[in-house]
C-alpha cells in the first residue's frame, strides 16, 4: 500500500505543514522577500539559494520544510523520486530572459537562461538532498491529483522508486503556491492516508 505521511503548503502569507502554520510573513511581502525570510528561518547555509529564480526558490524552500524531519531515513537515494507539476512552467523567468535579450542587444544571461526549464526545480531539490530516483515535471492547467497519483503509484508498482516528493509548484502574476507531500510504499497496514486521488485532492485545497 502507498501512504502519505506529511504535506506542506506555501502561500503568500503562510507556510503550513500538516495543516499547522509553521512560518508567517507580512501581507505586503513580495515572493522574493517572503522566501528569503523563510530561508533564513530555516537556518541553513546554502549560498546557491540566492542564485535561483523564483520558481526554484519556492520549490527549494518547500522541500526543505517538508523533509526536515528526516522522512528520508530508511530509503536509499536511488529509491526516492521527485514528481512535480504546475500551470505556468517557467513563464515568469522566461519573461525576464526575454527582457534581458531586448535590453542587451540580443545578449543572453546564462544565470537567467538556465532556469527557463521547469525541471530545473527538480534538479535543485535533488542536488540539495542527493535524491537519485525517477523524476518528472508535468504542465497542466490545474493540479491533477488523478494523474499525479497514477504516475507515482505506477512507479511504486514497477519498483522504480519506494518514496517520492510530489506536488505542485507554481508562480504566476496572480501569486504563488507550492504544495508538496511525502508518499511512500509499505507492506504494512498503517494509520495514514492512502495515496489516492481523492485524498491528495483534499490535501491540495489551498489554505487562505
Amino acid at each position: 500500500m502507498n501512504y502519505i505521511s506529511d504535506y506542506l503548503h506555501i502561500v503568500p502569507k503562510h507556510i503550513l505543514k500538516n495543516g499547522q502554520t509553521i512560518f508567517t510573513g507580512q501581507p505586503v511581502d513580495s515572493m522574493s522577500l517572503f522566501l528569503k525570510k523563510a530561508y533564513k528561518f530555516l537556518d541553513i547555509n546554502y549560498p546557491k539559494f540566492y542564485k535561483m529564480d523564483g520558481l526554484s526558490k519556492l520549490g527549494f524552500v518547500a522541500a526543505e520544510f517538508l523533509l526536515e524531519k528526516g522522512l528520508r531515513e530508511g530509503f536509499a537515494d536511488e529509491e526516492i523520486g521527485v514528481i512535480l507539476s504546475n500551470a505556468e512552467a517557467t513563464l515568469q523567468t522566461d519573461k525576464k530572459h526575454q527582457e534581458r535579450i531586448n535590453s542587451d542587444n540580443g545578449m543572453v544571461s546564462p544565470g537567467i537562461f538556465v532556469y527557463t526549464l521547469p525541471n530545473i526545480v527538480i534538479g535543485e531539490i535533488c542536488i540539495r538532498f542527493g535524491l537519485k530516483g525517477e523524476n518528472a515535471f508535468f504542465i497542466t492547467k490545474e493540479f491533477d491529483a488523478k494523474m499525479m497519483t497514477a504516475v507515482i503509484n505506477n512507479l511504486f508498482l514497477t519498483d522504480k522508486i519506494k518514496a517520492a516528493v510530489a506536488g505542485w509548484v507554481n508562480v504566476s502574476t496572480d501569486g504563488w503556491h507550492a504544495f508538496l507531500y511525502w508518499v511512500f510504499a509499505s507492506d504494512k497496514a498503517l494509520q495514514l492516508p492512502e495515496h489516492t486521488a481523492e485524498n491528495v485532492k483534499k490535501l491540495f485545497e489551498k489554505p487562505e
